[in-house]
């Protein structure tokens, strides 16, 4: 009866608890994971960074600090038709997110990979409530899921943290 215990023991440990923590990575040194049970992709933060957000959905978000509320937040959202391509879904977006700001302006617009899928990084300013931001969106659509990724900053604190959210972006991956 000890052996079949001991067994089923060791079974347990082999091959259910991995299965528990399938999908979430080891934190890169001087980072911490900004992700939970909610969501299929695993990102890292700098440990120094506050969370922000409630762990139970989908909305993921940490800021530097109380001086400094540059932030990175990840929204995740089931898109209401499939679409062709990433720029097929950017022209739907666009129209609605240029509607937010009246006075945003691009800086740039590029391609670029997020875990090996299709995005589109875009660079803009605008101002909300009287002050100017600098923003940086990843936009990634991978299968139904539409992904932002939105970097914040006031405009004299965007280049202080631009290497670090350059950083989070490389370490991003989907589980």
């Amino acid at each position: 009866m000890k052996i079949k215990s001991c067994f089923i023991l060791i079974l347990v440990v082999l091959f259910v608890l991995p299965a528990c923590s399938a999908g979430q990575a080891d934190a890169p040194s001087g980072m911490k994971r900004l992700s939970n049970d909610f969501v299929d992709y695993n990102m890292f933060i700098p440990e120094a960074w506050t969370i922000i957000t409630d762990e139970n959905t989908g909305y993921l978000s940490a800021y530097f600090n109380e001086r400094d509320r540059s932030n990175i937040t990840v929204t995740a959202f089931e898109v209401t038709k499939t679409y062709a391509s990433l720029d097929e879904f950017w022209a739907d977006y666009e129209a609605e997110f240029q509607s937010t700001f009246s006075d945003m302006e691009y800086l740039r617009n590029e391609r670029i990979l997020l875990d090996q899928h299709e995005a589109k990084a875009v660079e803009y300013t605008a101002t909300v409530t009287g002050m100017p931001y600098k923003y940086m969106q990843i936009v990634c659509v991978r299968g139904t899921t539409a992904y932002l990724i939105t970097y914040t900053a006031a405009e004299d604190n965007y280049d202080d943290h631009i290497e670090t959210v350059w950083a989070v972006i490389n370490e991003f991956s989907f589980k």
